[in-house]
């Protein structure tokens, strides 16, 4: 054993510390090191896990938790390797030959309702609201303008003006027009009879005054004349004028006129809300639920809806939402719970767009906050079944091995989370979906797995959370889902966390990620099977596409500059076979240890660095007694 201090001294003796009952001689291992009390020895069995105590060799309870009948996940595709990453008491398994799946679809109703809002109130207005209807067309309905009346005056030879008088007059026929004919009588002096006394004659004076020009006539109504007689005179009421205007009177909507003026009623924002859902529920009898909630109608049906709105001089007295809004300054501050709305910003791009839920102060429905939400009925989130898996390490030291699901509950609360915001568009599927994932890692607090080309690193301490907070904003909180890409296939296999950020390998290419950023180191080829180790400020990798194993030392001084890689093996390059299986590092010792399952050779590298200087580097092999495992 080299030593930089006491030079080759003889190795120390193995110790036999105990036989590790029920374990087979397949399967992979790996350790669990907690803390300086609490380690651990596994084995992947294809029947099982089983687990020891490092210390002693006493082998630990291992038992499936309620949602976990089998251990189907670690044998689907007759894995070589496992990733294999410790959090705390949680040890994750992924299984690099699993094809991870989705499940379920995201709740909440997303149809069959509107919310109709009054934003201003006039007299003599038309709201209209027309369901599943093309269009709202109009028609050109007249006013009465002009009266006049015939005859305007006559005589009568009775001196007694008795004949004088008023009278108002309604007309359905004309829209509801109202006039005022009027006669007033004055007497004059015919003649003289013998004594000089004046003989009187009473003239009568008829004068027509429009009180009201009446709504939704039609022309033809209007040409027919109107008779009123007042004192035994019978006077003709003619139309002389008229004006058109458009109505919605005759569409195939619901309408509610407010009163013409004051005198003809009160109007108010509860006036015309009542009104039009009277008018509503009388147009479309069926299907059709209405309620009243503050300045609006909230309108569901038992099929599909589509609204259509009309009124004011300018069409803006009235404003409708479905399921999309325009921006948020369109949502009223008073809805139904739970009501749904796309916001769609732009129309010329989906990538703006984002969901909002109405949430009330009440259960039902009232003033409240729109909160942003997830699109519903599109796929809900990961299927746990096909996700990474973990070893529990319980408080007894005994062991759970669990699919992590609803029913796996932390004291952070549920596993791998479901899209809570956005859609398919702004909130993607993390790129692992439909993959299998190649390997598991750990670094500046977010979980990471590496699928294809791809490396996918989760919410800072959002272990189990791909997806973003807000489709509104970007932080620096969300997920990371970044490619590699290269001229070569840069299919990613393993991942090795470093201060400087994380060192990613492929089989040809190394790259380099710290952030978001992902660039490319070298182009070195890696081995897919020998997991590349951390020497502390260093790594060592190796390829094993020659006769025999070769061994590289990488260092990253500068992340701005290439890396400096020397090939530690060039000294020995027939010592290491090519089909080495196993690796282990200790930075501490400054040793990297490589072995071939069922072989009794174990091939070291010793080094030790003063500062940037290495002040010595040794290969050299022990022969064990026995044949190697792990």
């Amino acid at each position: 054993y080299p030593d930089v201090t006491f030079g080759l001294s003889k190795r120390s003796p193995g110790e036999f510390v105990g036989v590790l009952n029920n374990a087979t001689t397949d399967g992979t291992w790996f350790e669990i090191i907690r803390d300086s009390d609490k380690k651990f020895l596994v084995q992947i069995q294809s029947s099982g896990i089983r687990v020891w105590d490092l210390a002693t060799g006493s082998e630990k309870t291992v038992s499936l938790s309620s949602s976990t009948t089998n251990y189907n996940y670690l044998s689907s595709g007759s894995p070589t390797r496992y990733g294999i990453q410790s959090i705390a008491d949680y040890t994750l398994i992924t299984n690099p030959k699993q094809t991870v799946t989705t499940t379920g679809t995201t709740t909440g109703d997303f149809d069959n309702y509107a919310f109709v809002t009054v934003d201003a109130i006039a007299y003599n207005t038309e709201y209209v609201i027309g369901v599943n209807v093309s269009s709202i067309s109009s028609s050109t309905k007249y006013i009465v303008k002009a009266l006049t009346i015939s005859p305007a005056n006559y005589d009568d030879s009775d001196a007694n003006p008795s004949k004088a008088g008023k009278q108002e007059v309604y007309v359905s026929s004309w829209g509801g027009a109202k006039f005022a004919v009027t006669v007033n009588a004055q007497s004059y002096i015919t003649s003289y009879n013998s004594d000089s006394e004046a003989d009187y004659n009473t003239q009568y004076l008829a004068n027509v005054v429009l009180q009201d020009g009446g709504i939704d006539a039609n022309l033809s109504s209007l040409n027919a004349a109107q008779t009123v007689n007042i004192g035994g005179q019978t006077f003709t009421i003619s139309v002389t004028g008229s004006q058109g205007y458009q109505s919605y009177a005759d569409a195939n909507a619901a309408v509610f006129r407010t009163p013409k003026g004051p005198d003809d009623g009160i109007i108010s924002v509860n006036s015309v809300l009542g009104g039009l859902k009277d008018a509503l529920l009388a147009k479309y009898p069926s299907g059709l639920t209405v309620e009243i909630i503050g300045n609006g109608l909230y309108i569901s049906s038992t099929s599909s809806l589509n609204v259509t709105v009309r009124a004011g001089t300018t069409d803006t007295a009235l404003s409708v939402i479905t399921t999309s809004a325009q921006n948020i300054s369109k949502l009223p501050p008073m809805c139904k719970d739970g009501y749904i709305c796309k916001i769609s910003n732009t129309e010329e791009s989906e990538a703006d767009d984002y969901y909002v839920k109405f949430i009330a102060e009440s259960s039902t429905s009232g003033s409240g906050v729109w909160e942003e939400t997830v699109k519903p009925g599109i796929t809900a989130g990961v299927d746990p079944v096909s996700m990474p898996h973990a070893l529990i390490r319980n408080a007894d030291d005994t062991f759970t091995f669990t699919q992590l699901d609803s029913t796996s509950q932390s004291s952070s609360g549920n596993f791998w989370k479901e899209r809570a915001v956005g859609d398919t568009e702004t909130n993607p599927m993390p790129t692992f979906v439909g993959r299998t994932i190649t390997d598991i890692f750990f670094f500046n607090n977010r979980l990471g797995l590496i699928t294809n080309e791809n490396v996918v690193l989760s919410q800072p301490a959002g272990y189990f959370n791909f997806f973003i907070n807000s489709a509104i904003t970007v932080s620096a909180g969300d997920p990371i889902d970044i490619a590699a890409s290269d001229v070569k296939p840069a299919f990613l296999k393993h991942a090795v966390p470093l201060q400087k950020g994380v060192v990613l390998f492929s089989e040809n290419v190394e790259f380099s990620s710290k952030t978001a950023q992902l660039r490319k180191l070298s182009s070195y080829e890696c081995s897919a099977d020998i997991r590349p180790v951390d020497m502390g400020t260093s790594l060592m990798f190796t390829t094993d596409n020659t006769s025999h194993t070769k061994a590289f030392e990488m260092a990253i001084e500068d992340e701005n500059a290439p890396p400096i890689i020397l090939e530690q093996t060039r000294v020995i390059p027939e010592l290491i076979p090519k089909d080495i299986t196993a690796v282990s590092s200790s930075p501490q010792n400054g040793l990297v240890t490589y072995a071939k399952t069922d072989d009794s050779s174990l091939y070291f590298y010793k080094y030790y660095n003063t500062g940037k200087e290495r002040a010595q580097s040794a290969w050299f092999t022990w022969t064990i007694n026995g044949q190697f495992k792990h």
